[in-house]
């Protein structure tokens, strides 16, 4: 089982963009992180992307 994995982006912001819209039609929304190093996405206060 997989608990936590990373994507490395030559960008955050841009991943962060692309993210936010490729999500949110499924109700995945960002829901913490530094905005710097990781974003964590998920619904509700369950993160899991």
């Amino acid at each position: 089982m997989l608990d936590h994995v990373t994507i490395p982006v030559s960008n955050i912001g841009r991943a962060e963009t692309f993210y936010d819209q490729a999500l949110r039609p499924l109700g995945i929304t960002s829901l913490y992180g530094d905005r710097e190093q990781f974003i964590g996405y998920g619904k509700g206060r369950k993160a899991f992307f």
